[in-house]
């Protein structure tokens, strides 16, 4: 997925276009996920690959991650990750990302999802349910902590991103938005 693939026609500049823009993020995964049957759901592909179920708790623990971040008080931001001026673009950031993969990056700590469900139906369609409960509270609180947020803030406080390193807040929602519209994608190929 080309990073211009996210949202077309928005630069994403506004604090209301990056809220916007997650909200689309969100439903565009909750859409994807939506496509699979609850078996499918928890089905990996490959050893190597993640199940959706597997991407959405990657997803959560990412989205909440930043949420939790964007509620630390600003100056202590600024003490644990130092100050900058302004932001990168999305495009700058993704291909920033996409570098790290490219030499091998992946998740890790935290972050690797490992989900043990049992085969049975019935705990299956639960274990989704709650998944993707948890998805949408995760989306919502993030959003509702960049309501917080000053346009001049979100490019001068820093957030740790555990693969890139240091971003501002803006470049992190960024990462954001282009992560969630990633495993959406990834998502889709599952049922294909």
């Amino acid at each position: 997925m080309h990073p211009m693939d996210i949202p077309q026609g928005q630069d994403l500049r506004s604090r209301e276009d990056l809220a916007k823009a997650l909200k689309d993020s969100y439903q565009a995964f909750t859409d994807a996920a939506d496509g699979l049957s609850d078996t499918a759901f928890f089905l990996r592909p490959s050893p190597e690959r993640w199940s959706a179920g597997e991407q959405t708790l990657h997803l959560i623990r990412s989205v909440k991650a930043v949420g939790s971040g964007l509620g630390y008080p600003k100056l202590m931001l600024l003490v644990l990750f130092g100050g900058a001026k302004t932001s990168r673009s999305l495009e700058e950031v993704v291909e920033d990302y996409r570098q790290h993969l490219g030499r091998g990056g992946k998740a890790s700590g935290r972050y690797v999802p490992e989900l043990n469900v049992p085969v049975d139906p019935e705990t299956e369609e639960l274990v989704r349910q709650r998944l993707m409960k948890s998805w949408q509270k995760a989306g919502t609180s993030l959003n509702a902590a960049l309501d917080r947020w000053s346009e001049t803030d979100l490019d001068r406080r820093r957030l740790p991103h555990p693969l890139i390193g240091k971003l501002t807040v803006r470049e992190m929602l960024f990462f954001t938005v282009y992560h969630n519209h990633h495993h959406a994608e990834s998502v889709r190929g599952l049922s294909a």
